[in-house]
């Protein structure tokens, strides 16, 4: 179809994401559409007649497939949120989970006035060597992985949050 509505749109393809077991099918398509049009929730709602240019239709077709294979939202969106902030995320790194915010939590249960060095064993984002720098400023971190795509992610994602974080792509074991 050359001129879809949003509404049109979310509505056929939410329907495509419940058959293939998305159990968040409609959000999902909402934050697609959030992403790919750069609009709000609220504007999307209020504008569902509004045509979707072929350009950003031919995107949306593409992740809109993607997700339907099952691949993670946060893959298909390049972005998760951790600790209130968006981190770049892709298929080198793992899906930064909200359970690890605790870590982040216990570390600032204790005092942020301390000198401490954080070591991040297997950053993947670094998404929590990040997040540990920007509430701890005085803190010295550093992150490994063993994986250079890995590290190339959370150096990138680091840029994005101006954290100065010491990297070093190395295995811990023998």
């Amino acid at each position: 179809m050359d001129k879809e509505t949003i509404a049109h749109w979310q509505t056929t393809n939410t329907s495509l994401l419940v058959h293939a077991g998305i159990e968040s099918a409609r959000l999902d398509c909402l934050l697609l559409l959030q992403d790919e049009l750069n609009k709000s929730k609220e504007w999307l709602l209020a504008h569902s007649e509004e045509i979707i240019p072929k350009p950003h239709l031919i995107e949306l077709n593409k992740k809109i497939a993607q997700r339907a294979q099952r691949t993670p939202l946060a893959y298909v969106r390049n972005t998760q949120e951790f600790y209130g902030r968006k981190f770049y995320v892709d298929s080198n790194v793992l899906v930064p989970r909200p359970e690890s915010e605790a870590m982040i939590n216990l570390l600032i249960s204790a005092n942020k006035q301390k000198a401490i060095t954080i070591i991040d064993i297997g950053t993947g984002s670094g998404c929590l060597a990040i997040t540990a720098k920007l509430e701890f400023p005085r803190a010295t971190v550093l992150a490994t992985d063993t994986s250079e795509p890995a590290i190339l992610v959370a150096k990138n994602n680091a840029a994005i949050h101006k954290a100065d974080i010491q990297f070093e792509q190395t295995s811990l074991l023998p």
